[in-house]
């Protein structure tokens, strides 16, 4: 509705968004703040009150928003004075206009009828047409038709304001629905990508050209460009964008420290570059700002999972359930953590749970695809890599998997070239694409190939840790330590507090011969993942064989006192108080190695730390029971 009680000729929601903007909303609290809850509670209440057919009994306009409110949106500062002017003029009945041209609300013209007169019409059709179907910022979209007005002589300065109100309020709309969206979890996270978000940074951009600061906190509008740049990048397989978009988080909360969206942005972002330490402090600052939004709760038990900590992971993801149990990511993050524990079925059920409530999440079918290949049920593996792919056909993960079935299943030539075309021309400029194929071909002891996949992804991206772990392994399959060790360095360089790369660095080493190198790097691992059980026995091994027998006998009880069915343990416990002569103690030892763990006689009888109790009764009695 459109009339000249609304402001001169404005619209009837134009007319109570601007007067909502410059501080008739700000009522709860009144802060000198104009936030959307307040904004939008506003102008539903004062356009239906006008709007109302008594005869109808009905509201012929009633504002509508998509999402939940989002509270801590500052939609614009208000200017106090202009506030109490417009206060004033509103209950004398007149309409207020601040002394700038460029607002000139109180202009007794329709917009239209300004247009018809300035001889352009046809530019305000357009123009329209091209608001109402939502092209603002494309080419020849909206922005580029308020371009050739405000050239054209005939606009004058309050048509251009109106002209910009109308386009500014449309960016603003579709910013807040991507902003708000994200912080209420409304929506499958899948849709996230790089142009959903970088579209709504360019829509900023332009509102920023085009919206009067009179209206807005321009800090506001710099901080939520920065996220949303921030957040396209989020799932780049490329280690520079994710830093960079890191950095752009870090600006926007220099600006803005007490909002907890960045802080999820920016434990995110830690997490895809292996910096879950990092993660971890950033997360828990977002659920203290905001203890009952889901994605920090689930994004930390993501981290934890990560770090192999499961137990905590399962706290975190249990109260992201708690707080939205629709949220399909966290059964998938569960599901995860089942697989990694080699409980397959128990993975199968919760990766089922997350598709009950999203049959079309990717992520989810490649995860059920990888849990049936688990178990060598070939067809419903093949099936679920189907189902990921027809969802997204360029997810990489899900295209790896069906060619893993393939290689596994059919030994088919034909369809593993079908599949390694189709990744490569699906996205030729992804270094995961090649880094993933170079694990496969690894895998299947292609090694010529693998390494050609590596070098292409390298090239891409060199700062990809990951990707130089997986040369690392590959040469180290080959034989070629030396190799191994300059691609595990590598790793190290770029990341030195990745477990994974310290501890494989450390079993090379230890392979040479060279164990006080390899003790020093599985002590740097531990204090990452103090208790990985492999890691300990490790460096207590190097420490039985550099002779620190004390530090080793430590090392080997600290670690069954946590895992007490670690065989290796007692076994090397057996060793030692062989060759001091307690043979009672390693007897006692051996007894419970042959209780958890599987040995071969033979190996046992032979091994040269078990030669001091060959004659002993009770050794007889217990190489008995092996195979």
């Amino acid at each position: 509705y459109e009339g000249s009680q609304w402001g001169g000729g404005r619209g009837l929601f134009s007319w109570h968004l601007i007067n909502g903007l410059k501080g008739m909303a700000d009522t709860r609290p009144e802060d000198g703040e104009v936030t959307l809850t307040e904004l939008y509670d506003y102008v539903k209440q004062k356009v239906g009150d006008a709007s109302y057919d008594k005869a109808s009994r009905t509201y012929r306009q009633t504002p509508q928003y998509c999402c939940s409110p989002a509270d801590n949106l500052v939609m614009s500062v208000v200017n106090q004075a202009e506030k109490e002017k417009l206060i004033a003029s509103l209950q004398s009945g007149i309409s207020y206009t601040p002394d700038k041209n460029s607002l000139a609300v109180n202009k007794s013209v329709h917009l239209g009828t300004m247009m018809k007169e300035a001889g352009m019409d046809e530019w305000y059709r357009q123009f329209l047409k091209a608001i109402n179907e939502g092209r603002l910022i494309e080419k020849d979209g909206a922005y580029d038709l308020l371009k050739k007005i405000l050239l054209d002589k005939a606009t004058r300065p309050q048509l251009a304001s109106e002209l910009k109100f109308e386009l500014s309020s449309k960016l603003m709309t579709d910013v807040a629905k991507v902003i708000n969206t994200y912080l209420h979890a409304g929506t499958n996270n899948n849709n996230y990508t790089y142009k959903y978000f970088m579209d709504a940074a360019n829509k900023l951009r332009v509102f920023e050209q085009v919206a009067d600061t009179l209206y807005y906190n321009p800090l506001d509008v710099k901080v939520n460009k920065l996220f949303l740049e921030g957040h396209a990048n989020w799932r780049s397989f490329n280690t520079g964008d994710m830093r960079r978009s890191l950095a752009k988080v870090d600006s926007a909360l220099a600006l803005k420290p007490q909002a907890a969206y960045l802080y999820n942005l920016k434990g995110l972002l830690h997490i895809s570059l292996k910096q879950y330490k990092e993660a971890q402090v950033t997360l828990r600052k977002g659920i203290a700002l905001a203890p009952r939004w889901l994605y920090p709760h689930h994004n930390m038990g993501s981290a934890f999972t990560q770090m192999n900590q499961f137990d905590s992971a399962l706290i975190y993801y249990k109260k992201a359930l708690a707080l939205d149990s629709s949220y399909q990511t966290t059964y998938g993050g569960i599901s995860g953590i089942y697989s990694m524990r080699g409980m397959n079925d128990s993975a199968i059920y919760w990766t089922t749970a997350g598709l009950s409530q999203d049959k079309k999440d990717p992520i989810l079918w490649t995860q059920l695809g990888y849990s049936y290949m688990a178990k060598k049920d070939w067809p419903n593996a093949l099936k679920s890599f189907y189902n990921g792919m027809h969802f997204d056909p360029q997810f990489v993960y899900a295209n790896e998997g069906a060619l893993r079935v393939h290689m596994y299943d059919f030994n088919s030539g034909d369809s593993v070239e079908h599949y390694v075309k189709k990744m490569i021309r699906a996205d030729s400029l992804n270094p995961a694409v090649y880094s993933g194929l170079g694990g496969i071909f690894t895998e299947f002891k292609e090694f010529d190939e693998a390494i050609r996949m590596f070098d292409i992804s390298l090239a891409i991206d060199s700062l990809n840790p990951d990707t130089w772990k997986l040369v690392g392994a590959a040469y180290k399959t080959m034989g070629n330590d030396s190799a191994a060790i300059i691609a595990y360095t590598k790793a190290w360089e770029i990341d030195s507090t990745d477990v994974g790369t310290l501890g494989e660095m450390g079993n090379l080493y230890f392979n040479r011969g060279r164990y006080e190198d390899a003790r020093w790097l599985y002590r740097e691992s531990l204090k990452y993942d103090p208790m990985n059980a492999v890691l300990q026995f490790n460096l207590a091994y190097a420490n039985q064989l550099l002779g620190e027998l004390a530090e080793a006998e430590d090392g080997y009880k600290k670690l069954l006192a946590a895992k007490p069915d670690f065989a290796d343990a007692f076994y090397m416990l057996a060793g030692m108080y062989a060759a001091e002569n307690k043979k009672p103690e390693a007897l006692q030892q051996l007894a419970l190695a042959f209780k958890y763990g599987e040995f071969l006689k033979e190996n046992v009888e032979n091994d040269p730390a078990m030669e001091p109790l060959l004659q002993e009764a009770g050794f007889k009695k217990l190489l008995q029971k092996l195979k």
